[in-house]
């Protein structure tokens, strides 16, 4: 009995020696190493349009863990042999995001300007019209320890048309159809395939 007890408590002390010699985990891995701050800043290339629609450059400010703002501006430019189509616009933008984090899914509403501008060969170019938009969105962003991000987003909503105040009725109808725009001119689209830097 006393060999048992003897032997019971030699493995106690070996068992506390041999706890007391390994380190914690914490130690292994301090906090200020695998902790980095939230990124609240980002700035967004948007290259969808070197395949369709504008180029546009976007920046994102996180003001607390899930609610961000964005601010947009886009500028498109393509001739033809008909003539030159123009369109610059901005918007400006809400986002909540599902996850404290830059690399997470987030659900928006932007309210958005486009000025559409149209000029033949050879001649200047005619503010032909102009939309007022508000769309809801939603989209993913996947972001790495390197700060750089790659975003996607896709949203609808509904925009108005503003006509220049010189225009005519019938100018108005013959330009819409000229735009292709007649039956969608109320559909406002918006798409997003970025690459962009945290900061």
């Amino acid at each position: 009995m006393r060999l048992y007890l003897l032997s019971f408590i030699f493995l106690c002390l070996l068992n506390s020696s041999i706890l007391a010699q390994k380190k914690p985990q914490y130690q292994d891995y301090p906090a200020n190493e695998t902790y980095k701050p939230l990124k609240t800043n980002s700035i967004n290339f948007n290259f969808l349009g070197s395949l369709a629609g504008p180029y546009s450059l976007n920046y994102m400010k996180i003001l607390t863990e899930r609610h961000a703002i964005i601010v947009e501006a886009e500028y498109f430019n393509e001739a033809n042999v008909l003539g030159v189509f123009r369109t610059y616009g901005g918007s400006l933008g809400y986002r909540f995001l599902l996850a404290e984090s830059q690399n997470t899914g987030f659900v928006g509403i932007n309210t958005r300007y486009k000025q559409y501008n149209f000029g033949f060969i050879n001649t200047d170019l005619t503010h032909v019209y102009s939309t007022y938009g508000i769309l809801g969105n939603v989209g993913q962003r996947w972001s790495w320890d390197t700060d750089i991000n790659v975003t996607v987003r896709f949203g609808v909503g509904y925009q108005t048309v503003v006509y220049p105040s010189s225009y005519k009725s019938e100018d108005q109808k013959s330009i819409a159809t000229f735009s292709s725009f007649n039956s969608y001119l109320a559909l406002a689209i918006e798409a997003e395939l970025s690459i962009g830097y945290n900061f």
